[in-house]
């Protein structure tokens, strides 16, 4: 059985996505837990759904 989900997990920044779709990757993360962000790339078509 194939998952489509995952749990994303960032404990620099304490991020939790608990149903992250499969085909999002992580690029770039700048910062720490109280400023900063995190790039995602899709590399599906399905990203406009979710």
């Amino acid at each position: 059985m194939e998952y489509n989900y995952f749990v994303y997990n960032k404990p620099e920044c304490n991020l939790i996505v608990n149903k992250m779709p499969i085909w999002f990757k992580e690029i770039e993360y700048t910062g720490d837990e109280n400023n900063g962000y995190i790039i995602l790339h899709s590399q599906d078509d399905y990203d406009e759904i979710w």
